[in-house]
Parts: structure tokens; sequence; C-alpha cells
């Protein structure tokens, strides 16, 4: 299909959307590798192949990753745009919601300890982490899950806190404010 809409493309647009490398990683941050499965199930086309899951046991950071940044090898977009109603099967909707609730509480802290500046607050306030670079993003991530993990593991023995899986990190979150 994309061969087919490649060939239609008018030429001086057809150049302007070929990826290119860049230092400053703005190729990784484009929008040009994303890719749209057809279910033929007589919907418009989806973000993920079909068959596709929400993962659930993975680490925080990975699930962040995947939220800020997509899947590149799998074609699959930033996760927070996944059209939850049309690609997120109703049995990964809950997985869905602790991964997004977690990253909530991290994207809290990052703008309350003033981890992000500007370039990364949308004017609703909202964090638009794809503007950073993967080493900046992650720099920001590992300043807020420390002060995160500190915040939510008081009376709980943690283990390998960089391996915790975000679903185990809303447990405790939801633990901690039941205190």
């Amino acid at each position: 299909m994309n061969e087919l809409l490649d060939a239609r493309r008018i030429p001086a647009v057809y150049e302007a959307t070929i990826p290119v490398q860049a230092d400053d990683h703005t190729a990784d941050r484009s929008e040009n590798w994303w890719q749209q499965w057809n279910w033929r199930d007589g919907r418009i086309w989806h973000y993920v192949p079909q068959g596709w899951r929400f993962p659930a046991n993975i680490t925080l950071k990975a699930v962040y990753d995947l939220w800020h940044f997509g899947n590149r090898n799998e074609g699959i977009r930033p996760y927070k745009k996944l059209p939850l109603n049309i690609d997120i099967i109703d049995q990964d909707k809950g997985s869905r919601s602790k991964a997004k609730n977690t990253i909530e509480c991290i994207e809290n802290i990052m703008r309350g300890e003033g981890y992000i500046d500007d370039i990364c607050l949308l004017a609703d306030r909202n964090v638009n982490i794809s503007n950073l670079t993967p080493i900046e993003s992650d720099t920001i991530y590992e300043q807020a899950y420390n002060k995160l993990i500190t915040y939510i593991s008081v009376n709980v023995a943690v283990r390998r806190v960089d391996e915790l899986s975000y679903v185990r990190v809303y447990q405790l979150i939801c633990n901690r404010k039941k205190q």
C-alpha cells in the first residue's frame, strides 16, 4: 500500500519525506517510520498489527520509552498516540490505564521538581518528552524515577529497582496513597 501511495506523491513532497540521518536525532523523532495496518475489519487503518497486545510485563522505563517514542522496530507510533477504542483490545485496557497513570506520576515529578523546561511543556502543561533526544529523556527520567522510588518504597523491600515493571510501580503507588 505504501508503494502505491509513494508513486502518487509529487516528487518534491516525496523527497521531503525521506528520513535523513541527523546528528541531533531529528530523524529519530520524525513520524516517517510509523506504519499502518489494514485488519480487513471494515474500519480505518490501524496503528498496530492485528493481534498486537499492549505489553504487560515490562519495566517502567521500557513502557515510558514506548509511550513517548514508540516501537521503531515494529513501526508502531508512540503508545500515547494509539487510539484507545480502536487499537487497544478490551483485555489490554487495564494495562494501558496502569501504564498511563504511572507515566503521569513520573511526569508530575518532572514538572514539580523542575527537571523539564518549556521545550517539553505543551500549552496545557502536559509533558511532551518527544521533543528531547533519547539521552536527554533518559537523564530526566532517571531523576524522576529515583524520586518516585524514594516516595513509594518506604517500608517496602524493593530489589533491583531498575527492573520494576510498570504494573508493580503502579501497585506501589496505589499502596502508598492508601497509607
